[in-house]
């Protein structure tokens, strides 16, 4: 099994508080997502929502010893496909507009427009700085291809590629942690478990025009939606799941990945991806086996993670609410690019009700972009007492929502008052809840948090299992606190590792055409800070049991004695008797 570590971008966007959000004013999906094959153009259309926040790994692009890139794509549950903007002639087109009333010809692609467009790109400019023109793709297929996302759209041509993922690799033997760090430091890089994952044969996106990609921060998406070739039938394109790649090519590597966001964690607290396996070290006292609930049936829910859900309560402390909200064959999937829940406009109204009567938040929905939640009354003790808790497919697994994790801005900082359950002071939140364009809800971001969430297309299941905020205040805690900087030192290891995995011939390039970059002077004066601190909480840990032994040993003596004298003073009474 292999692991990687993931960095998570955010589009910020602004609620409009102010304004009372008027039912009609949603804006519907146009089409259920679907593919097809269209004048020698693929069409794959995506559920509709806003894709708000980006967790992206590390990708390499092109063959190591001749020319490469490196890319930070998002991971994408919602499509099969992965996809990566072209950086010569990628255009930023919002003036373009979708057939409406004739889908066939809204789905054939209207080059001629997208050619008059102005020449900017849709992503932050930051992300510039990964390309350069000339990719040396093995081949660029004529037949093109489009994912759609409702009024959304990446175009481009289908390529085939090499590349490589830089990978933690859990089968290899770990060494001790100091002589780990003294290898670091010393540039030794010859005993890490940082490995390199080579893949040939992938098909992805070369997306040259891109509409309505603002929300999405990263070079482009890697598509793990559920794939089944047999479902699919000549709509399938081999070679575009990396999972399923990997899968037929590596040995003893299930079909299955893992998402790890712990945010609030203390040992744990970066995002992680596992390929190939489940990591029961990344779940509440080590869990073996995750709870499982099974996907709909695939003509249902095409290519979706996708499950039934039965019913949403509200929780406080422990503390049901006696009224659930009732969803009645409602499908749910889980969306790794959104930041929010998004329920159906009636159920999203009988949560706020249910806000309102339970909580006293005085919520609304607002802004008739958007369609959030705002509460206007909201305290510290109401932010961590609540809980939203889902129930699945006729009961077969039940997943909690902690309150921290469904407010997404307050005009005070909660965070910072954590704990402070007697501060009463009231203050407005906008909640990282809203209303969905369709009839199904949208399990995103809140729904993943706190949790390791295993996509099993092996056995055709989603499993989920609770982490644990503090572990390192378990038995093990020092132990899992150095694995954790274990993780994070490997992962800034990337260069080194590459350079030996490809004969040296990584030194010869351009060191500016991969961002993997040397840790300085005082990330090493922090390792050595951390190094010290868990060598002094081992030794405090030492130094207790050692006390705590030698007041047992000395209550012990003490008790020996006791039983001694009233032993004597048995056998001097019996004497007594006797006598």
């Amino acid at each position: 099994m292999y692991e990687m570590k993931l960095d998570r971008e955010g589009y910020d966007y602004n609620i409009n508080i102010n304004e009372k959000a008027d039912k009609n004013q949603l804006k519907k999906c146009q089409i259920e997502n679907f593919d097809s094959i269209l004048n020698n153009q693929y069409i794959s259309v995506k559920p509709c929502f806003q894709e708000d926040v980006a967790y992206n790994l590390d990708i390499i692009l092109g063959d190591i010893n001749k020319k490469y890139k490196a890319f930070k794509l998002a991971i994408d549950l919602g499509s099969q496909f992965t996809w990566i903007k072209q950086e010569k002639d990628c255009q930023k087109c919002d003036q373009y507009k979708f057939q409406q009333d004739n889908f066939s010809v809204r789905y054939q692609f209207n080059q001629e427009q997208f050619e008059q467009c102005q020449a900017s790109c849709v992503y932050d400019r930051k992300y510039d700085s990964h390309y350069f023109q000339d990719l040396p793709f093995e081949k660029i297929f004529d037949q093109s291809l489009s994912v759609f996302q409702d009024d959304n759209l990446v175009y481009g041509k289908i390529l085939l590629d090499q590349g490589m993922l830089r990978v933690y690799d859990t089968n290899k033997k770990q060494e001790n942690f100091e002589k780990f760090v003294e290898k670091y430091l010393a540039k030794d890089y010859s005993q890490y478990q940082q490995s390199v994952i080579s893949f040939k044969g992938y098909k992805l996106i070369y997306g040259k025009y891109l509409v309505g990609q603002e929300g999405l921060r990263a070079d482009g998406a890697l598509g793990l939606a559920y794939i089944n070739p047999k479902d699919n039938d000549d709509k399938y394109i081999q070679g575009t799941n990396l999972v399923e790649l990997l899968h037929d090519n590596i040995k003893n590597f299930d079909n299955q990945f893992g998402l790890y966001i712990g945010e609030m964690a203390d040992t744990f607290p970066e995002p992680i991806l596992t390929f190939g396996g489940y990591n029961p070290d990344y779940t509440h006292i080590g869990v073996l086996s995750p709870d499982y609930m099974k996907l709909l049936p695939s003509e249902k829910r095409h290519q979706l993670w996708e499950v039934q859900i039965d019913s949403v309560n509200l929780g406080f402390w422990g503390d049901l609410s006696q009224e659930k909200i009732q969803f009645q064959n409602t499908r749910a999937f889980l969306a790794s690019t959104a930041s929010y829940i998004a329920f159906p406009y009636d159920q999203l109204v009988q949560y706020v009700n249910k806000l309102n009567q339970d909580m006293k938040l005085d919520c609304q929905i607002v802004d008739n972009n958007y369609f959030q939640v705002y509460c206007k009354q909201v305290t510290v003790e109401k932010v961590y007492k609540l809980e939203l808790i889902f129930t699945f497919n006729n009961g077969e697994l039940t997943s909690q929502i902690d309150g921290y994790d469904l407010f997404r801005k307050c005009s005070s900082d909660i965070k910072k008052k954590k704990g402070d359950h007697k501060n009463y002071e009231e203050f407005g939140c906008v909640l990282n809840v809203r209303a969905s364009r369709d009839d199904k809800v949208v399990l995103g971001e809140p729904f993943l948090k706190q949790h390791y969430t295993l996509f099993d297309q092996q056995n055709n299941r989603i499993g989920k299992s609770e982490i644990d905020e503090d572990l390192d205040q378990e038995e093990e805690g020092s132990q899992n606190q150095m694995k954790q900087l274990q993780i994070y030192y490997n992962s800034q290891n990337e260069k080194s590792k590459l350079a030996e995995n490809s004969g040296g011939n990584l030194e010869k390039q351009d060191q500016q055409q991969i961002e993997m970059d040397e840790i300085d002077s005082d990330e090493e004066g922090q390792i050595k800070q951390k190094v010290e601190n868990v060598k002094k909480e081992q030794e405090n840990e030492k130094k207790q049991e050692q006390k705590q032994k030698k007041e047992k040993d000395h209550d012990d003596d003490e008790e020996i004695d006791l039983v001694g004298e009233q032993k004597e003073s048995i056998n001097e009474s019996t004497n007594i008797d006797l006598l």
